[in-house]
């Protein structure tokens, strides 16, 4: 199964205050982190970024293709939508940059269990305290056109859309499953100072490189 890598790189960080790609975790910025993470399931890594601009900031921390977003400001969704017209892959991995605890290890788990799927699906969706993780997921190819069609119509939310695919085409990767690979935490994310400030002490670890 060849999969594409897509890291959503062009957010503004606004609820942070600063450029939360470039945070440090654990000795590498966290852009640099997710890259790594997505690169070890992925035979390609795209890089979606809302101006050129960020091409030029980001390029010395990634080896990897780089896509601006045509609908820049549209979320998610409209990020997808605009990027899987350029994937040659099976699927994609729709990953965001501010799952600090999702590693490289922890998508070949999510990959082996998308694969030993009877009937592919769709989209292949973890939950966390029941909440999709529209942002750490697989999407196959097959769905640009309809994806694309529902932007157009003025969808702009990426888990109200999945919510809204009938029954059998989303696989839920449900919490008591990924939990049992070790990782109990695995979708903590970084939004504010404050949920940044929260993993380190969690963590018990510096951050700073």
């Amino acid at each position: 199964m060849k999969i594409t890598g897509l890291l959503l790189a062009g957010g503004h960080s606004r609820r942070m205050g600063q450029d939360k790609r470039l945070l440090f975790f654990l000795g590498r910025p966290l852009i640099q982190r997710a890259f790594e993470a997505a690169q070890a399931i992925s035979d390609e890594v795209w890089v979606l970024i809302t101006h050129p601009e960020d091409e030029r900031i980001l390029a010395p921390l990634l080896n990897g293709n780089f896509l601006v977003d045509e609908h820049a400001g549209s979320g998610p969704l409209g990020a997808l939508a605009g990027a899987l017209p350029h994937v040659q892959s099976d699927y994609v991995l729709l990953l965001a940059i501010d799952y600090p605890l999702v590693t490289g290890p922890f998508l070949q788990k999510m990959k082996s269990a998308l694969e030993t799927q009877v009937t592919l699906p769709d989209a292949f969706v973890p939950l966390w305290q029941g909440i999709p993780q529209v942002t750490c997921a697989f999407y196959r190819r097959s769905l640009k056109r309809e994806l694309k069609e529902a932007f157009l119509k003025g969808e702009r939310s990426l888990r109200r859309w999945v919510l809204s695919l009938r029954s059998g085409r989303v696989h839920w990767l449900h919490e008591e499953a990924w939990r049992l690979w070790g990782y109990p935490e695995a979708f903590l994310n970084i939004n504010t100072t404050q949920d940044y400030e929260r993993l380190r002490q969690w963590i018990g670890s510096p951050f700073e490189n």
